[in-house]
């Protein structure tokens, strides 16, 4: 539909509003500018391990902490048979709250009240979502996704494009 026959009007904004609203936006702007925002990586190509089943972080699924600052995340992570994954971060966090919910055959929930400090074996093709809150302590440093083969052996194990580390700093 053509505009040619409906007069153009300039919006009149009153004062009192562009003033509140100029406020505002200043205060919002003066925030923290990382506070809230949800930011992520995702692993853009298929990552392989053969014949090794010592723990290595994943080159992409990481990302800084700051000490002292809180932080809710969430990992999904699509893996093939044969794997082993930990998550780990800076030493000494005040409070570490975790679900993982390993979606295969027979799914599970755990609750975890601290970093991973056992394997979370896969032992057959699975999703693992891991859901969680961290109060960094004084130690900044890097949350960072862990894998291995459960059993080493020369057929490759796999975490595949599509994984995902989303996280938010919340204060």
């Amino acid at each position: 539909m053509a505009r040619s026959n409906i007069p153009e009007q300039t919006p009149l904004v009153p004062h009192e509003t562009f003033i509140s609203m100029n406020m505002l936006f200043n205060a919002v702007r003066g925030l923290d500018a990382d506070l809230a925002a949800v930011e992520g990586v995702a692993a853009r190509g298929i990552l392989q391990l053969v014949s090794s089943a010592v723990l290595v972080d994943h080159p992409v699924l990481q990302f800084a902490m700051k000490a002292s600052r809180r932080y809710r995340f969430q990992a999904l992570l699509f893996c093939s048979a044969n794997v082993k994954i930990r998550y780990t971060g800076p030493a000494a966090p005040t409070l570490v709250m975790a679900a993982r919910e390993e979606i295969d055959v027979t799914p599970s929930v755990t609750f975890d009240t601290a970093y991973s400090a056992a394997d979370i074996p896969l032992t057959t093709a699975a999703i693992l979502r891991i859901t969680g809150l961290i109060h960094n302590g004084v130690n900044a440093g890097n949350f960072k996704i862990q894998w291995a083969q459960n059993s080493s052996n020369a057929t490759p194990s796999e975490i595949y494009i599509g994984s995902v580390l989303q996280y938010s700093l919340i204060d």
